[in-house]
């Protein structure tokens, strides 16, 4: 026959159209954040990014102090021995006025731990050593890394090289 006849009714409805304002809210507040001239050395604030190396992740940094910070980093290691999903986290010092730029380009040196979900799981003892661009006036941080672990499992006791280049984006 054809096209019914019916009416069109328009529905609508407020939960949807709420959750669709918070969206809008939500994109427009994180692009007026990555758009914000504030200028800062990332020596403060929280800041998250990803990691190129072992493991492949996200990493997270939470300043403590002007030369002190928090770092963890969750992603995937690929290698012979260990094959599975790694958690790791570390607690950094910055030396920031070792070489001298515009912006900061602190070496750090840290140590931390390590627990890996490979079979059997692992865990371990990590130092940590490395290299921070801070470009001033943006929020980034990009790194290079190198971190020698000790793994206390699985028997025997095993040592192992790793390492990481990446960068993270600070929110305040």
């Amino acid at each position: 026959m054809g096209i019914s006849n019916a009416p069109k009714v328009k529905i609508v409805n407020k939960e949807i159209k709420g959750e669709l304002m918070a969206r809008r809210i939500f994109y427009l507040t994180v692009c007026l954040i990555l758009t914000s001239p504030i200028a800062f050395s990332q020596s403060r604030g929280f800041g998250v990014g990803l990691m190129l190396g072992m493991p492949t992740g996200l990493t997270v940094k939470a300043w403590t102090s002007s030369t002190g910070a928090l770092q963890f980093g969750a992603g995937w290691r690929n290698s012979l021995s260990n094959t599975g999903t790694y958690i790791t986290g570390e607690y950094l010092w910055h030396a920031m006025n070792f070489i001298k730029a515009n912006g900061h380009l602190p070496l750090y040196a840290g140590i931390g731990g390590v627990i890996g979900t490979s079979t059997p799981t692992v865990f371990g003892v990590r130092g940590i050593f490395g290299l921070a661009v801070l470009p001033r006036g943006t929020r980034l941080d990009i790194f290079l890394q190198l971190t020698p672990v000790f793994y206390f499992s699985p028997s025997p006791a095993q040592f192992d090289l790793d390492g990481g280049v990446g960068f993270r984006y600070y929110f305040f």
